[in-house]
């Protein structure tokens, strides 16, 4: 290698080694050091490909697991408005404009279940037939036993 740079001295030519310097200056790396920088290179592409998969199927089941949550707040709603058949009440509802919100809140829901049980009171018992219970009871206390003779005496 000396030899033939000697000879592009003697002959005035640079050497190309010399060319690739002065073009590069202080740019160049040795090889062994572009092999471990293309080895984390390789490997980072790798991690993150990895990653990308592993989001997507999170991202898949985050959506799986709003949707569930949707489908129970739209349960709820239609059991809180005395809904008689939940699948034929929920079966109405427009879910496609609906979405969770980060509080887990449905805006909307409600307005569509009002909306459903206006124009189709058949599917919803009427609001004199409902027993509310507004005190938190406690089993074994003197009112759960009332509340719970009440029940039967009073099953239809």
């Amino acid at each position: 290698m000396e030899q033939l740079e000697d000879e592009f001295k003697e002959a005035g030519a640079d050497s190309p080694d010399q060319r690739k310097r002065e073009a590069f200056g202080d740019l160049t790396i040795p090889k062994h050091r572009f092999d471990r920088i293309n080895l984390c290179l390789k490997e980072t592409k790798r991690a993150l490909a990895d990653k990308t998969a592993e989001t997507e199927k999170y991202r898949a089941q985050t959506a799986g697991l709003a949707k569930a949550l949707l489908y129970s707040k739209a349960e709820t709603a239609l059991a809180l408005h005395r809904a008689k058949n939940l699948a034929d009440a929920k079966s109405l509802i427009d879910f496609s404009i609906l979405s969770p919100g980060q509080d887990g809140a449905v805006p909307g829901l409600e307005e569509q279940v009002l909306r459903i049980k206006e124009s189709r009171d058949d599917l919803f018992e009427s609001q004199e037939s409902a027993v509310y219970i507004l005190a938190p009871v406690r089993k074994g206390d003197p009112l759960h036993k009332s509340i719970v003779n009440h029940i039967k005496n009073n099953k239809e």
